[in-house]
């Protein structure tokens, strides 16, 4: 079993990279809440993989310790982005829009893809629970997995957000 995990909110800094951001104290207890649900729901003893952003590595750090793996970072794009319209600049991209800058759609597929390749024979026959976020997971989702509404999905996650990957499509956990 696979199951995805959007980090949880983090202490949003403009002054800085979103890919430094940590978790705030209301993102801790909600990474908390998740990660003993998925406890008692669905994962014993699991490899933990994460993006090597801190927000993603403090999600899954009531699990234990994951290790990082770069396939698994979110969207590259440049951060005088964040301040700009945030919301509709990633609809639009994951609607299939180019933005000057944006890392390529299909070579963040191919990285996610490559990422799960190597953290499947990681886990070596475990479940797999990995710290990722939430572009990189939808695009990935959308053209692997038979997404049908990348936009209402994305849109609907939450920080954080648990997805199981298993047989015929995702299921929210």
């Amino acid at each position: 079993m696979i199951v995805l995990v959007r980090h949880a909110y983090p202490a949003v800094d403009r002054e800085v990279p979103p890919s430094t951001w940590h978790l705030s104290a209301e993102g801790r207890m909600a990474a908390e809440a998740l990660c003993s649900r998925l406890v008692r729901e669905t994962v014993a003893l699991p490899c933990l993989v994460s993006s090597p952003e801190p927000k993603a590595v403090q999600t899954l750090a009531p699990l234990g310790a994951a290790q990082t793996m770069e396939e698994f970072r979110e969207v590259h794009r440049p951060h005088s982005e964040e301040g700009r319209d945030w919301k509709s600049r990633r609809l639009a991209y994951l609607s299939g829009e180019r933005h000057e800058g944006w890392e390529d759609p299909d070579e963040v597929v191919d990285r996610f893809e490559t990422g799960l390749a190597n953290a499947r024979q990681l886990a070596a026959g475990r479940s797999l629970v990995i710290g990722t976020h939430g572009m990189a997971m939808t695009l990935w989702l959308s053209r692997t997995r038979g997404l049908d509404d990348p936009i209402a999905f994305w849109s609907g996650l939450t920080m954080p957000d648990a997805v199981r990957i298993d047989g015929d499509g995702p299921e929210r956990l």
